[in-house]
């Protein structure tokens, strides 16, 4: 579907980064300052629910403050009647997929940049903040070779330690999202919901293939729970074995199967670095582990239906809603005029 470039006084805008159910994020040039920025522009959906609106800006004015490395420093939140949109600093970041330009990340190259990622997300855990969704699409690079997410609407406060807006997903985000995130909270997301969605961008950019990239949203779901996914050795020859063993461990769908933390995964990463082959447990061999609580997870997919199923009705029945009240408007109005109209002329017939 094709986007409309939004019109915000002051900006011109170039390129469409991401586009999700409420907000889409730009890339723009302010031209009052002649600068490059990203801005984040919510929606009219958006807009239609103040509280949802309210709560994603106050988690990214609280990620303002924390200044996340990995993130784009806020410049400014404009929130009026009219408008609401989150105007992001350009560090000219370039995304990973463009310079791949359809190659294949090689195995030596994802060491590289999975380890500078991985002391993103340790800062992350240590503020505890939970990205939500890595994705090759917005996984870019710095000049210095780190590692820079410019949406930041997915992030989200463990439990706990903040107030959060539900989370949507676009169904391009499918493939990477840990299978707890199909339940309709977000109490049990930690660093590990990260861990698995960083192993399976690794994996589409190391393989060349998405998981379970040849089925539908709704059927990707359903084969996280019930198929194993294939070892990258087993699409790509001569794939590391250890680098393998610490994506498989990464992308298992029970969280207490995969690291504990972001530490561990360093930790196997800097052993793999100085040439010791790692052997994680319960491997499984070539694919991952069959969960615990498989019946649990399939109440979640079932839920995530329903909801997914819920908010199109919704939605349609406001959209029918609001074309009803324009026609009934439009009629009310053609018909008062209508009436003056009459009336004026009785009056100065008789007067």
């Amino acid at each position: 579907m094709l986007l409309n470039s939004p019109t915000i006084r002051g900006f011109v805008f170039k390129k469409c980064l991401m586009q999700a159910l409420y907000c889409s994020l730009w890339r723009a040039e302010q031209t009052a300052l002649e600068r490059d920025v990203l801005v984040i522009v919510f929606n009219d959906d958006a807009k239609a629910n103040p509280s949802v609106l309210n709560a994603c800006l106050n988690v990214i004015r609280a990620l303002a403050n924390l200044r996340v490395s990995m993130f784009p420093d806020v410049i400014d939140i404009i929130r009026t009647t009219q408008e609401a949109h989150v105007i992001l600093e350009d560090s000219n970041a370039t995304s990973v997929l463009s310079l791949l330009q359809g190659r294949q990340l090689e195995v030596s190259q994802a060491i590289r940049l999975m380890t500078a990622a991985v002391n993103g997300f340790t800062e992350l855990e240590r503020i505890h903040v939970v990205y939500g969704c890595v994705r090759p699409k917005m996984l870019y690079l710095t000049e210095d070779q780190t590692p820079f997410f410019p949406d930041v609407t997915l992030a989200r406060f463990e439990a706990g330690y903040g107030h959060n807006p539900p989370m949507e997903f676009s169904e391009g985000m499918v493939p990477y999202l840990a299978p707890e995130q199909y339940n309709d909270t977000i109490d049990m997301l930690d660093s590990r919901t990260d861990m698995y969605s960083l192993a399976m961008t690794m994996y589409a950019l190391t393989t060349g293939q998405v998981p379970y990239g040849a089925l539908s949203p709704h059927d990707i779901l359903e084969a996280k729970m019930r198929q194993s996914l294939p070892s990258p050795q087993d699409i790509v020859k001569g794939f590391s074995p250890s680098f393998a063993q610490i994506l498989m461990r990464m992308a298992q769908r029970n969280p207490d199967d995969r690291y504990p933390n972001w530490d561990a995964v360093r930790f196997d990463l800097h052993q793999l670095s100085i040439g010791v082959e790692i052997e994680c447990p319960n491997p499984a061999g070539s694919t991952i582990a069959p969960p615990t609580g498989t019946r649990s997870y399939m109440r979640q997919t079932r839920s995530y239906r329903r909801t997914t199923q819920r908010t199109r009705r919704k939605e349609a029945f406001r959209r029918k809603t609001l074309t009803w009240m324009h026609w009934i408007v439009t009629l009310v109005f053609v018909v008062g005029f209508l009436l003056l109209a009459v009336a004026f002329v009785l009056f100065a017939k008789f007067r």
